[in-house]
């Protein structure tokens, strides 16, 4: 199936190993991999053929290959999208007038979520308190490519539907054509309403997939860090206040992860694969 792994062959003890070169449909796609397993993602439906040689100092190789098969939606590609939601303009207009980060919540529901009715005990909806100067909270979803309409909520306003950013009128609307960043300003929709190109944000990481430690350098100050799993769970997070950080991932299990910067210059989000 899509994304699964390659299990690579052992080397026999009498000749010195010097890596693994990778092949997919007689197209080399990696050389030396030092790894015991390699991973293909987004392979198209239809018939393919998966090759690894192994290399050694000797000059000699041994080749194994494996016929798999890709059914049509065996694998939905999905991009992370980082909404951001700022408070300060409903603060100034007296729609959040009250409003206590540690007693309240900022929520989100739409075509998502099934447009489940909001409750600060559905996690998944809640979004978490991402910097003071402006009020920002924030939530990183991973959608399907499409558009989306959606909107925010505080139990401060009302319970369920009644806790809504305002009574009435065109839900918000996104259009999700890869990994981005959304800024919304609650209660307001007119021009405050961005949408941030993340590949003019300059990050490294590295080395990818990561085995033990992954450098991170970013062209600005990363204000905040956090790495989740495929299933939104969070695994690590820091405030860096830096434009450099390692993560220890030697503890982790193998897969892929998404790690999402809050930098000076914005919001992005990186996808990174950990190999064991």
């Amino acid at each position: 199936r899509d994304g699964s792994a390659f299990t690579m062959p052992g080397a026999t003890a009498s000749r010195a190993f010097h890596g693994f070169n990778v092949f997919l449909n007689d197209d080399m796609v990696a050389e030396e991999v030092m790894d015991t397993e390699y991973f293909f993602t987004g392979l198209p439906e239809g018939d393919h053929t998966a090759g690894v040689q192994s290399v050694y100092t000797t000059g000699s190789s041994d080749i194994i290959t494996i016929d798999f098969h890709i059914e049509e939606g065996a694998d939905i590609e999905t991009y992370a999208v980082t909404f951001h939601v700022d408070l300060d303009l409903a603060f100034e207009h007296g729609i959040l007038e009250g409003f206590d980060p540690e007693m309240h919540h900022i929520m989100m529901t739409g075509e998502m979520f099934g447009w489940t009715e909001p409750d600060p005990a559905h996690d998944d909806m809640v979004l978490d308190w991402i910097d003071e100067d402006p009020m920002t909270y924030g939530i990183t979803l991973h959608l399907e490519a499409g558009t989306y309409e959606y909107k925010y909520f505080s139990e401060l306003i009302g319970d369920g539907w009644d806790g809504g950013e305002w009574e009435g009128g065109d839900n918000r609307v996104v259009e999700v054509t890869g990994d981005m960043e959304v800024v919304d300003h609650f209660g307001f929709t007119d021009d405050e309403v961005m949408v941030i190109d993340t590949e003019l944000i300059e990050v490294s990481i590295y080395p990818n997939p990561a085995r033990d430690v992954l450098h991170i350098e970013s062209g600005s100050n990363i204000n905040q860090l956090r790495m989740v799993d495929m299933l939104g769970q969070v695994v690590y997070q820091a405030q860096v206040k830096a434009a450099q950080h390692q993560i220890n991932v030697g503890g982790l299990d193998s897969g892929m992860y998404f790690i999402q910067l809050t930098t000076e210059d914005g919001v992005v989000t990186h996808r990174i694969q950990v190999n064991r």
